[in-house]
């Protein structure tokens, strides 16, 4: 969960950088329940059942995303969100043509201890990323790796480059936007003079 730690540090730093905190109530999202349920879905084929990996999870896992898609597609209307929909789809582009799952470099496998494929690690359970053998669109798939130093070590995409780059645009666009305000608009109109109710020379 590399990218949620990520996405919170961004809502967390950019704003004051650029904007203000208030900027973000500008944002109208959609059906955010789309995202909600996606990362349920991951959760629990990584986590909660432990089934062997097979095409049960990789279609979990590929479902996942096509949620995250209509997120994307509903809320089209957010400045900037383009990036992150470049993002997605180059994600979901290396996924879904390796059986649901996110192909892995030789090398970044190395780097994080994960056994390539014939090494074996006594469990077959289902990984959301992990080398593949012949892999497609390979160059899409987890070809960098965080830093040794750094927590959460985990390995990225180019897509979940585009995803971040293109968070941190959402949300500098959203800081800068002034906040809604709950008051009318000011009247300029000078007030009208009282009418008299009578005329008190008048017998």
């Amino acid at each position: 969960m590399l990218f949620i730690a990520v996405a919170f540090l961004v809502v967390a730093i950019v704003p004051p950088l650029v904007g203000s905190y208030a900027g973000l109530a500008s944002i109208r999202l959609r059906h955010v329940w789309l995202v909600a349920a996606a990362i349920v879905a991951q959760v629990v084929i990584l986590s909660v059942v432990e089934i062997e990996a097979g095409l049960l999870n990789g279609g979990v896992h590929l479902a996942s995303y096509a949620l995250i898609g209509a997120f994307v597609v509903v809320n089209r209307h957010v400045r900037w969100l383009w990036v992150i929909a470049l993002g997605w789809a180059s994600n979901t582009a290396a996924i879904a043509a390796n059986g649901g799952v996110m192909p892995m470099s030789a090398p970044v496998a190395r780097a994080l201890g994960v056994p390539l494929d014939g090494d074996g690690d006594g469990t077959d359970r289902f990984a959301n990323s992990a080398p593949v053998d012949d892999a497609r669109l390979a160059v899409l798939g987890d070809i960098f790796v965080t830093p040794g130093g750094l927590p959460l070590r985990n390995s990225f995409s180019i897509g979940d480059v585009l995803l971040v780059v293109g968070l941190v645009l959402v949300v500098a666009a959203a800081s800068r936007t002034p906040p809604p305000t709950t008051e009318g608009p000011v009247s300029t109109a000078s007030p009208a003079p009282d009418r008299p109710v009578g005329d008190p020379d008048r017998a």
